[in-house]
């Protein structure tokens, strides 16, 4: 268990040494324009990779259900630009192509 802890710490510690830095200093304003976006692109960096990963270790087919969840996901995310319509409806799709696959 200690060195569990001892990597969170060291973890945290690298990463909040930047922002505390930072905060001395006088930032650019492309960077606190380009800070907005982190986030949604890291999860959709952690969402490819799960797809991915699930298209590439799974039986054949068995990443095609996320895929196409995240397909129409994105597609209503698009359309509608609203995050709760796009987890709703892919949330739906999988749900109704798990059920229908068996």
């Amino acid at each position: 268990m200690i060195p569990t802890v001892l990597a969170g710490v060291v973890t945290y510690v690298l990463r909040f040494a930047p922002l505390a830095l930072m905060r001395r200093c006088e930032r650019p304003q492309w960077m606190d324009r380009v800070g907005d976006l982190v986030t949604p692109a890291a999860f959709a960096a952690m969402g490819a990779a799960a797809l991915a990963t699930a298209a590439a270790t799974g039986p054949a087919g068995a990443g095609a259900g996320k895929l196409a969840a995240a397909a129409v996901a994105g597609a209503v995310a698009h359309r509608t630009r609203s995050m709760w319509a796009a987890i709703v409806v892919g949330m739906v799709v999988m749900l109704a192509l798990r059920a229908a696959t068996g």
